[in-house]
């Protein structure tokens, strides 16, 4: 007499679901936490320190540098967004792949060269070329951090349909912040003290929000 037959789904289930090696964005963002760690640590050592004579008069010194401390506020609080909204949308990913994954080795790349350009730019921010090189920097990075989050949509790679309306959403405001500061990249070449504009961020990452919310409805 037969035993009773035991189904095999629940196994067929679990390995249909299991992620393939290499793809797991559970690795990735650590990854990617480890570099911004490090990159946010540096930025820090970037902001110009008294030597000799300049010791004796700390107060005039920080007065004199206070442009060094501005844009290692500036730079931490980027990072800090992009890390925010990196870790939102590995957390709505199944999976890693192909586009997807290619575009993380740059976005790393550009992230952990950020403390060189902040550091040219805390020692004399009236060149053009520091403005020009930090502004640019967080172009690029804050427009590869919109590439991933469009490639993952468009590979299917997200857990529900509901997770790929807010990825959607969130695009227009990533790809906006990157023209703008593209934007001052360019402008600091005629425009004198451009860098104050950058200060204006969060209220272009609100409007941003807005457009986004409305764009994802009429899709």
């Amino acid at each position: 007499m037969e035993g009773p037959m035991v189904s095999s789904a629940p196994a067929e289930t679990a390995e249909a679901d299991r992620v393939p090696a290499g793809q797991s964005p559970e690795r990735v963002g650590m990854f990617f936490d480890a570099v911004l760690a490090i990159a946010i640590t540096l930025l820090v050592l970037e902001i110009k320190r008294p030597e000799g004579e300049e010791a004796r008069h700390l107060l005039r010194f920080m007065a004199d540098n206070w442009s060094g401390f501005l844009d290692y506020f500036i730079a931490f609080s980027m990072l800090w967004v992009v890390w925010r909204s990196h870790h939102k949308l590995l957390d709505r990913v199944e999976r890693l792949r192909g586009t997807a994954m290619f575009l993380h080795m740059p976005l790393l790349l550009f992230a952990a060269f950020l403390p060189y350009p902040t550091g040219l730019l805390g020692t004399d921010d009236t060149q053009p070329v520091a403005i020009t090189f930090f502004a640019g920097t967080w172009a690029v990075i804050v427009f590869l951090e919109a590439l991933v989050a469009v490639s993952v949509r468009r590979m299917g790679l997200l857990r529900d349909e509901h997770n790929s309306r807010e990825v959607a959403a969130e695009e227009p405001t990533l790809f906006l912040v990157s023209g703008y500061f593209a934007l001052t990249a360019v402008a600091a070449w005629w425009v004198p003290d451009i860098e104050w504009a950058w200060l204006a961020t969060p209220i272009l990452v609100r409007a941003g929000d807005r457009l986004g919310r409305v764009w994802a409805r009429r899709r």
